[in-house]
């Protein structure tokens, strides 16, 4: 079920991203600014993508395919 943006915003704030960030090993103010303006990032706080429902470990394969790549594999698809 997705859920609306104001519902979505609370969980990413509150248990996603400060877990992704620590998997990634951000501690400087420069790479949080980098990954708020990712294309991963607007994917993750757009409801209807799903990528919100993924554990942090997930979440930070993915940003760092982006970054190594410039693309991420969809995770539905490799199941």
């Amino acid at each position: 079920m997705a859920k609306s943006p104001e519902q979505l915003s609370v969980l990413l704030g509150t248990a996603t991203l400060p877990g992704l960030f620590e998997r990634l090993g951000f501690t400087e103010p420069c790479q949080i600014e980098e990954f708020y303006a990712s294309n991963f990032y607007e994917l993750l706080r757009n409801p209807d993508s799903g990528l919100w429902h993924l554990s942090s470990a997930a979440l930070a394969d993915l940003y760092r395919q982006e970054v190594e790549r410039g693309f991420f594999d969809d995770p539905e698809e490799q199941s």
